[in-house]
């Protein structure tokens, strides 16, 4: 399932200037590695929260006071605090093996399907793959969406 990744040269133009890029990875791409590029597009998704309190006292709120260095320092504000407190409390919430957060369990068996090699299981009596199940059901979902 894991594929060799292999660029062996590319360009990549900045301005005016043209910088040579040559990149080769000739292992495969393991479980782990997936697992990071996905919780840095999960981040790189979402934007911070305090955006929304900034849109609410422009809009609704109609203040006119709000200038860019409160915009930034709220963020900034906000987000340290946000690190610091995730700090001291991760012996209550990182470090224990009972806890879970339900929203990641999706992605944990979508990556675990498609990365981890499996053998086929027998379920009242279908014998299929994680993969090939996730590819039916996807393949699926496609048809009636495109169809309804």
């Amino acid at each position: 399932m894991a594929q060799d990744i292999r660029l062996t040269q590319g360009e990549l133009n900045i301005g005016s200037d043209t910088v040579e890029v040559a990149l080769t990875i000739s292992r495969p791409w393991t479980y782990k590695e997936q697992m990071l590029s996905t919780i840095i597009v999960d981040v790189g998704l979402t934007s911070a929260y305090v955006f929304w309190n900034i849109q609410t006292q422009t809009i609704y709120y109609h203040d006119t006071w709000l200038t860019s260095g409160y915009k930034v320092l709220l963020l900034l504000s906000t987000q340290l605090m946000g690190l610091g407190f995730a700090g001291l409390l991760r012996r209550f919430v990182v470090y224990p093996t009972q806890t879970f957060w339900p929203s990641v369990l999706p992605t944990l068996a979508l990556n675990r399907a498609l990365l981890v090699p499996g053998k086929p299981e027998t379920v009242h009596g279908w014998t299929m793959s994680r993969y090939k199940f996730f590819f039916i059901f996807f393949s699926g979902k496609i048809a009636q969406y495109n169809l309804g």
